[in-house]
Formats: C-alpha cells, structure tokens, sequence
C-alpha cells in the first residue's frame, strides 16, 4: 500500500477488511486491505506527525492524534470528523474498549493526565490525573472495568473506569513504561520498560481479595488476648489490655 509522501509512524487494523496508517506530515490514510485501495486521506494536524491510530470495535470510527496533541474522531464511512481535541500532551497511545462506548486516550487537558472520552459523541467522560510524566501507554481491561496507564518516568497506575479513581500505583521501573497491558481475565498487569525489564504485578479487584491474598503470605501471631482466651501460655513480656 502506497500514497503517504513522507515516513509513517503508526499502522492499526480495524474492523473486516479495514486498516490505517499516520504520517509524519499530519495525514492519515484508511485502506481496503483485500484490494490495496486507499479509501481514505484523513488530514488531521499539518507539519505534525500522527502517533496514533485506533479504532472503534465496530469500525465505524478511527481516532488519531498527533505530536502536537491534537486528537480527531472521525467517522470511517465518509471521513467526517465527528469531534476534535486538544491535550496538551503528545498522545502516543489510544484504545477503545471493547463495548466501543468508551475511548482511552494517553493525553489529556492538563500534563500527565490521560483522557476517558465518550467514544460515540467524543464528549470529555473523565481526566484521569496522577502521572508525574507523559503517558506511553494505555490499556482496558475486558468489560472496562478498569485501565492502566503507564508514563515516561517508570509510574504504573490502575484505575476503576466506573469511579474514575486509581486503585493501584506502582512506581514499577527506573526508564519509560513503553508498555502496560491485561491479561486476558484482567487479573494481572504486564509492563515492559526502558530499562530492560518487564515486570508482572496482580490487580485486585476488592479490598477483600486483597486481604485474602496476603493471608496466604503474612501469618499473624495471636495477640495476647487471644492467647489467653484460648489457654495458651503467653510469651515473656506480652500483657493482655484489658
């Protein structure tokens, strides 16, 4: 496939036989992949490279932002647009969920923040603050029921897409988390950094799985009380408070 006139930077699939690709000369194209056929130019930020392409599960819509932080939702069927913003981050990553009724955006109004965008009209759902850095990567979980967004300082965070809150924070590396991703159940976090290592960690999704959880690692001993409630001797010094 062939019609960009300078160097591409980002290349996606899509629903059936659709594809995408961004330019470094702020254009993005759509393709036919059975045919080859460029069905689409998408000029999105003159001059500015365009560093994401994502779109909707159904297809009807593709977002693509650019360096200078201008993203743009268009519709795929006649390349409307159907909403523009504008971060003021460069937004390297963005992903629909599965549902396609929310869009993960790794940028937002203000710096290090990342965006939770209504993906059928576009409207702002959330700010999503908390980075020290700008965000490289992003991802959902399935069903949505959280994110994960990770930044060029090594910072990790979780979030509750429903509360719009972080459930978890992790300065996991020492270099840029240029990936962070669920696993298939949700139940676990992998990222992949700068600083050559990828890490692993468990996402819990109550305070009460947590707890079990570290049940299973952190034996606790009786307190004196309970020792004595129970006719065991108690060890030297311990003295029951009540």
């Amino acid at each position: 496939m062939s019609g960009h006139e300078t160097g591409l930077t980002r290349a996606s699939f899509g629903a059936g036989n659709q594809a995408s690709t961004g330019g470094t000369n702020g254009t993005a194209r759509l393709w036919d992949t059975d045919t080859g056929e460029n069905t689409a130019v998408l000029t999105a930020s003159p001059g500015s490279p365009v560093v994401t392409t994502a779109f909707s599960p159904d297809g009807r819509r593709v977002f693509t932002c650019s360096l200078d932080g201008s993203g743009i939702l268009w519709d795929t069927a006649n390349s409307n647009r159907l909403a523009a913003y504008s971060f003021s981050d460069p937004c390297h990553e963005a992903e629909f969920d599965e549902s396609g009724v929310l869009l993960l955006v790794g940028a937002g109004p203000q710096a290090s923040t990342a965006s939770l965008l209504n993906g059928e009209p576009g409207a702002l759902e959330a700010t999503l603050a908390g980075h020290t850095a700008e965000i490289r990567s992003v991802d959902f979980s399935s069903k949505a029921r959280h994110a994960v967004t990770g930044d060029e300082d090594g910072g990790v965070r979780v979030w509750d897409t429903g509360s719009r809150e972080a459930i978890a924070v992790f300065k996991a590396h020492d270099d840029v988390v240029w990936s962070a991703r669920f696993s298939p159940d949700g139940q676990k976090v992998v990222t992949a950094s700068g600083d050559g290592t990828a890490k692993i960690f468990t996402v819990f999704q109550t305070t009460e799985d947590l707890v079990e959880y570290a049940k299973r690692f952190a034996v606790r001993d009786l307190t004196p009380c309970q020792r004595e409630r129970f006719f065991l001797a108690r060890a030297a010094g311990d003295v029951c408070g009540r």
